[in-house]
């Protein structure tokens, strides 16, 4: 009977470890198939969540952006249709400045096109004219006043006198020379005074 007990303890062993060999490989196929599941959900899930940022980010914060870009580009056309009317209209030029050098003009020119006043210039031999918009030169004439330009020395005045050529000069010619350097001479005091 001992034997019998030792046989039947033996076999229960045996059952009960051919249970267990089964039993784990009843149980591994299910962990990797809880693998695969576990790993297929994150991966939707990483995609599910990239789309929804996606979607918040242009479309949600996105209409609050529009909203801003449409007020910011309503502005713009409105200022592209302000430019586009000042084209289209005939623009009268009033002289502002003559006999300039071009150093002169070339800054009282970045200064006038950096405030959008619209100008031509006009050039005779190495001397420069500014014409200005006649509805805009008060603006051009306080813009160059805070700016201090024209800044150089006028070299016209009673100047003209003593470069003159006197040999073969008429009395008409002395004349002429005088009132010249006389209306400079008024002039120069305008420009101080900024009445020109």
């Amino acid at each position: 009977m001992a034997e019998e007990a030792f046989d039947d303890e033996n076999i229960i062993d045996d059952i009960t470890a051919e249970e267990d060999s089964e039993a784990k490989d009843v149980v591994i196929p299910e962990q990797k198939n809880n693998r695969q599941t576990i790993i297929i959900i994150s991966v939707v899930a990483v995609i599910v969540l990239a789309t929804v940022l996606f979607f918040v980010s242009s479309g949600g914060s996105g209409s609050k952006k529009s909203k801003k870009s449409a007020v910011v580009d309503s502005s713009v056309m409105v200022e592209e249709q302000k430019k586009e009317a000042k084209k289209k209209k005939k623009v009268k030029y009033v002289k502002m400045f003559n006999q300039l050098e071009g150093g002169e003009t070339s800054k009282i020119l970045k200064h006038l096109s950096i405030h959008d006043i619209t100008f031509k210039t006009e050039q005779a031999g190495k001397k420069y004219s500014i014409f200005v918009d006649r509805d805009q030169i008060d603006e051009a004439r306080n813009l160059l006043a805070m700016k201090g330009l024209p800044s150089g020395t006028f070299k016209k005045g009673f100047e003209l006198l003593d470069n003159a050529q006197t040999l073969g000069v008429t009395e008409f010619d002395k004349r002429i020379r005088f009132f010249e350097s006389l209306i400079w001479r008024i002039r120069k005091g305008h420009y101080a005074v900024g009445y020109y």
